[in-house]
């Protein structure tokens, strides 16, 4: 192989004594040679500075394109997942970033994934939606990002009583026949603070607006899967925003009363998971919308006996989160057992962290 740049050629005589004069005919090849490897040198610089433009752009675009289609391949691909993949690729890091909707501002650690550092978490001590936004650890703002709304705080707190009549709000139909809060309850709250919905809705275009190029994700728990739903159906795009959240409330008639609808495709790519024999779904089963994936648990008692109780009792206990006006003590029991065991969010997530694969059922 030729050197780029020869200055000396050696020549082997017989006696093997390097001779460091050339033949003109050896000069002609040496002067050939020579400008060869500048051309060739040349070449490469030439070449290399057309191609790091090129470089530097694939590597910019290669996770906006794994944005783009990067919770569309786990929606898609929802049925190949075994009990393990489905909890590790999916459950278990979107239920720890609801956990932490009801935990912030102090949250813990989600494996692989960071808080947003563009659009800052929602928590207003004194009641109000509150929602947190995670961005992918190797993704930045063009990989998937995860808006987490937080259901119900529950305890005896303004944040709870706020919670509580956004709940209300939310699903109870104008007119309808409902268990009712305790008077007064939501009168010190004023019409926006209870809005929750339309703050989901501002909020969630503000994270569009700061990841224009990001797989979007919404998701939560109980009320705040809900309300998802309803974002979703709101900011409807094509495709639509995703939607995988953990033991929704019903929303088939929230949807209604605000003009939204959800069409095929994209009830498709609305998922909720929770245990069969959940509390507040069993009770808006009617509700219900999408894919319905279901931990098979075990019936419990307390849970049979809830279900042959007066549905008054199951808004009262569950979805109001008190006692209101129950006649049957034992069955208000039953029921609240039955929520603790079902619904509540760290009994979930301890029916994920087992592994184990729910069945899922496409409900239109």
């Amino acid at each position: 192989m030729f050197p780029e740049s020869p200055t000396l050629i050696y020549s082997l005589t017989r006696n093997s004594q390097p001779q460091n004069r050339l033949e003109p005919s050896q000069r002609r090849c040496c002067i050939a040679i020579s400008l060869r490897g500048v051309a060739i040198g040349r070449g490469k610089m030439v070449l290399t500075k057309l191609l790091l433009p090129i470089l530097l752009l694939l590597i910019q675009t290669a996770p906006s394109e794994a944005g783009q289609d990067g919770w569309d391949k786990i929606i898609t691909g929802l049925a190949e997942f075994d009990g393990p993949a489905f909890r590790d690729e999916v459950a278990e890091p979107l239920v720890q970033m609801s956990a932490n909707a009801y935990r912030c501002p102090e949250v813990i650690d989600v494996p692989r994934w960071i808080l947003s550092s563009k659009v800052a978490l929602v928590a207003p001590a004194g009641g109000g939606m509150h929602a947190v936004v995670y961005e992918e650890e190797s993704g930045g703002a063009q990989g998937r990002i995860v808006v987490a709304f937080r259901g119900i705080q529950i305890g005896a707190t303004t944040d709870c009583d706020a919670d509580m009549c956004a709940d209300e709000l939310l699903w109870t139909l104008p007119g309808g026949d409902n268990c009712s809060l305790p008077l007064g309850t939501c009168d010190k709250f004023d019409e926006a603070t209870l809005d929750y919905f339309s703050q989901a809705v501002e909020y969630t275009r503000k994270v569009i607006a700061a990841y224009p190029s990001a797989s979007l994700l919404l998701t939560g728990h109980s009320l705040g899967a809900g309300l998802a739903v309803l974002v979703s159906a709101a900011l409807s795009t094509h495709p639509a925003i995703p939607v995988i959240g953990f033991s929704s409330a019903g929303t088939r008639n929230a949807l209604k009363v605000r003009n939204l609808t959800l069409d095929a495709d994209h009830q498709k790519r609305i998922i909720i998971i929770a245990d069969q024999w959940d509390e507040i779904m069993r009770t808006s089963w009617d509700q219900q919308l999408g894919l319905l994936c279901f931990y098979q648990t075990a019936l419990d008692s307390n849970c049979k006996k809830c279900f042959e109780s007066p549905s008054c009792i199951f808004g009262t206990v569950s979805s109001r989160r008190r006692l209101v006006e129950i006649e049957s003590v034992t069955d208000a029991d039953d029921c609240m057992l039955c929520f603790l065991k079902t619904h509540y969010l760290a009994n979930v997530m301890n029916t994920i962290q087992k592994g184990t694969r729910p069945v899922c059922e496409y409900v239109a």
